[in-house]
């Protein structure tokens, strides 16, 4: 069997021995076909992909030496089974083939899986997919396998913590962080962790780390995280009687809010919050838009934690980069606005009718994963509630009528010192 993994490093085996491929553009077409198995790619919509600088004869011509230099890397399968098909028009990986993927496990997680399936499962995501890699292409689709993982691992900080399996969650939290991007979650599931095996020291270690590690982001602790903090300092017994929530859940912490808070003002970007303000002064949807990394998410907080008095019922945050199923957008909006009884009908229904005499924000963050669903119940409950407004941040626009989409410029390159 061929087995190939992309998490972490770029590393293909047959029958346990090394396959070398080496060209870069090589490995970076191999784990493109394959991310993509089964889907038949058009040369020339491939050549562009890899070559996008290059004349359109060149990126052609690269394009076949590219796919002599796999296959030639590639075994004979047994049986005769290609595991690349290739015509005059496009070229494909053979899902008929034996072959496994480690992202393959990562992206079929259940949400009905419990906490063993998870740990054997996330086990396989050993890093960042394809680093060192910096195709557009590698740049999504590496965003996206990591929101999976973290709604995964944030789901299993939860069930380890019902389950009281303290020394598991030393250990899954620490492997969180280790490949995380600063996640909250997993320094709450330490500091619970600690606390239950009675080591106060090391609970506030850890929310030390946390902060420390946040302000580099140039924000604070959410308000979940530091009550969690101050109960687990008052003593063990005081944290076991308190009403906690459990891990991987939101609630809010604030009748009128709860968006992160910045620890520092974004230098350098007073204009955009001003624009920002402006735009949503006019329009009661607003997108802001942009490639990964230049800074939505730190632009949002900044602008929607400066809006909380402009508007009489709040501003409240709804983090969407952990969840994978559009159909739940509503359970993690409800759980944000911390929506009380759920009716009989709908969850949507009981949103909107939470929703429809408050005069409040919204925050829908990393909506590009879920565009078409994010679309669809912004639409609905811009409709159904005359005095909500709606910010979000995606990689694109939602795409509905008279939404504003406004383009965040790129960070500014830091001052060099001589």
């Amino acid at each position: 069997m061929l087995e190939v993994r992309l998490l972490g490093k770029f590393d293909t085996k047959y029958k346990k021995k090394s396959i070398n491929i080496t060209s870069r553009p090589a490995q970076s077409l191999f784990a493109y076909l394959i991310l993509n198995a089964g889907t038949p790619h058009r040369r020339e919509k491939l050549a562009g992909l890899l070559w996008p600088d290059s004349l359109e004869e060149t990126a052609r011509s690269n394009l076949r030496h590219t796919l002599w230099q796999i296959r030639k890397s590639l075994p004979a399968s047994q049986p005769k089974v290609e595991f690349l098909l290739a015509d005059d028009l496009s070229i494909s990986f053979n899902t008929a083939a034996e072959y496994w993927l480690d992202v393959a496990g990562l992206e079929k997680l259940s949400e009905s899986a419990s906490a063993d399936t998870l740990i054997a499962l996330l086990s396989e995501y050993q890093g960042e997919l394809l680093p060192g890699f910096y195709d557009e292409w590698v740049v999504l689709e590496r965003e996206h396998l990591y929101s999976i993982f973290e709604h995964h691992m944030a789901r299993l900080m939860a069930l380890l913590q019902a389950e009281k399996r303290w020394l598991d969650i030393l250990d899954w939290a620490e492997r969180w962080i280790k490949l995380g991007q600063k996640p909250e979650p997993a320094y709450r599931a330490l500091m619970t962790a600690h606390a239950a095996k009675g080591d106060m020291s090391k609970v506030v270690a850890t929310y030390e780390r946390c902060v420390k590690s946040l302000k580099e982001f140039g924000i604070e602790p959410s308000e979940q995280s530091r009550e969690l903090y101050k109960n687990l300092k008052v003593g063990k017994e005081s944290f076991e009687t308190k009403s906690t929530v459990p891990l991987g859940e939101k609630r809010i912490e604030s009748p009128k809010t709860n968006v992160p808070t910045p620890l520092t003002s974004f230098i350098g970007r007073k204009k955009e919050l001003k624009e920002i303000a402006r735009l949503l002064s006019t329009s009661r949807l607003l997108t802001l838009t942009g490639p990964g990394g230049v800074g939505k998410t730190r632009l949002a907080i900044q602008a929607a934690n400066s809006l909380v008095r402009q508007f009489k019922d709040g501003v409240f945050w709804v983090e969407l980069v952990g969840l994978s199923d559009e159909n739940l957008i509503p359970q993690e909006m409800a759980q944000s606005l911390n929506v009380g009884e759920i009716s009989q009908g709908s969850v949507m229904e009981s949103l909107k009718t939470f929703l429809k005499p408050k005069e409040l924000l919204i925050v829908l963050d990393n909506c590009e994963h879920l565009i078409h669903g994010c679309a669809i119940y912004a639409e609905q409950i811009l409709s159904a509630c005359p005095r909500i407004k709606i910010l979000t941040t995606s990689i694109e626009a939602l795409g509905l009528f008279n939404e504003t989409a406004w383009l965040v410029p790129s960070l500014p390159l830091p001052e060099t010192k001589n």
